[in-house]
């Protein structure tokens, strides 16, 4: 092999491995320190969920994602509650603060109109994108 062509090599090499894609590292989720009981429902009143499980309908009613969170061995932190529309594929978050607490009750709302009718997928995650629920439920059109 002569200089030159072990130079050309070299070169082609390194720039096959500069652009090759660097993979994403997905998050640990061995460690999470937080356990959340999530429900989907009409309504909340007085820090408790209000007839939970729908069904929802798609005339500018709120729906609500109620969060019973055990964070008692965690420093306060956020969750992300993520809006999924299976049928769209639009995606919405709210981000929400989570105190130290044995029994942590939060929640985030989405009033639902008539274009978001269909399936929605809602996934709660915490601050390294790990999923600590998922609730599934349908929107319908008012009658």
């Amino acid at each position: 092999m002569t200089h030159r062509t072990f130079v050309v090599s070299l070169i082609a090499i390194a720039a096959f491995v500069w652009a090759a894609p660097v993979r994403a590292q997905e998050p640990s989720c061995d460690d999470v320190s937080m356990s959340v009981v999530a429900v989907a429902a009409r309504e909340v009143v007085d820090r408790d969920p209000v007839d939970p499980g729908g069904p929802f309908v798609a005339n500018g009613d709120p729906v609500y994602i109620h969060l019973t969170i055990d964070n008692s061995e965690g420093p306060e932190q956020e969750v992300t509650i993520q809006w999924n529309h299976l049928d769209s594929g639009n995606q919405m978050t709210r981000n929400l603060e989570v105190g130290q607490s044995r029994r942590w009750r939060t929640w985030a709302f989405h009033r639902m109109r008539l274009s978001q009718v269909g399936d929605w997928r809602v996934l709660i995650l915490d601050a390294q994108g790990c999923v600590l629920a998922q609730l599934d439920f349908g929107v319908y059109a008012a009658e």
